[in-house]
């Protein structure tokens, strides 16, 4: 990703592109070239919050 996004606006991209992928396989079938670039998006979106999350995780425990 090539903006830092919060958690909450991640959260939000996330369900943003879920839609957009379901409604567009819905319209256009599973191959559609479209449908393929919101799911790599969406694996990018969901591999960022995991990231996220790890830094939380490891703040934490310094604490």
């Amino acid at each position: 990703m090539s903006k830092m996004l919060t958690y909450d606006a991640c959260v939000e991209r996330i369900e943003q592109l879920r839609e957009k992928m379901i409604v567009t396989a819905a319209q256009k079938g599973m191959h559609d070239p479209l449908v393929l670039q919101y799911s790599q998006e969406l694996d990018r979106a969901h591999n960022y919050i995991l990231f996220l999350q790890s830094l939380n995780i490891d703040n934490l425990s310094k604490t």
